[in-house]
């Protein structure tokens, strides 16, 4: 499950990339979820930290917000 490259910004604009072309955009509040992530799989940073956990790769799961998860 070992990310090739991780990159932080405040907004999504600060992206180096188009953000589809990321494998996993991490969102830390549901409140910062924004419309161009429809197009992205997108996950809870609760899910990130429960994967680091466990030292595996947990299943997504469904955001309430969004139906993104489905990659």
């Amino acid at each position: 499950m070992g990310a090739d490259a991780v990159e932080a910004v405040t907004e999504s604009r600060y992206a180096s990339r188009k953000l589809s072309d990321y494998d996993y955009v991490v969102i830390r509040d549901a409140d910062r979820y924004e419309p161009e992530f429809s197009n992205c799989v997108t996950v809870h940073w609760s899910w990130v930290k429960d994967c680091l956990i466990a030292s595996r790769f947990i299943p997504l799961p469904s955001l309430p917000m969004a139906h993104s998860q489905e990659a």
